[in-house]
């Protein structure tokens, strides 16, 4: 029983073996590349897609560049530093919310009182306070959202009770 492993083991090592020295001595990348190497000898170009112009005349495209005074700016110029933003929290200063609402739902006001207006000023939504625009109100929790649109943005503040 132990002599037909050891010779089935050799056999299998024999094998191996031989595979290993047949991939060393024919290796599959040779013929690749043989083929490769043929291929690239007999070779031929496809011709050129563009007509080539062998009479250019510099000068006139000189002439017409030099006539665009103005071809470079937008890549020379410096950019513009952009606006800074309005601070909607200053524009707001000394505005309160007070507990007076009114209506409900989209038709809601509430009273804001401003140092100019101590009496409150009643303000629904889409209504404007200091140039700003009520977004909307929370008359719950006293919350208001103004809103201001500067430079295509639109620039948000809420202001509570």
């Amino acid at each position: 029983m132990l002599r037909i492993a050891y010779i089935a083991s050799f056999a299998l090592f024999a094998g191996i073996a031989g595979l290993i020295g047949y991939n060393l001595l024919n290796g599959p990348v040779d013929a690749r590349r043989d083929s490769l190497e043929f291929q690239l000898e007999n070779a031929k170009t496809g011709g050129s897609l563009m007509q080539v112009q062998e009479d250019v005349n510099y000068e006139e495209i000189q002439y017409a560049i030099a006539a665009k005074p103005n071809l470079w700016t937008p890549l020379t110029q410096v950019a513009k530093a952009a606006a800074k933003p309005p601070d909607l929290g200053k524009m707001l200063e000394g505005v309160t919310i007070s507990r007076r609402t009114v209506g409900s739902g989209e038709n809601v006001k509430i009273s804001i009182i401003t140092p100019e207006n101590r009496a409150g000023q009643w303000v629904g939504i889409g209504g404007t306070l200091r140039g700003l625009t009520v977004k909307s109100i929370e008359p719950r929790g006293g919350k208001v959202v103004f809103m201001m649109s500067f430079q295509g943005r639109e620039y948000t503040y809420s202001l509570s009770r």
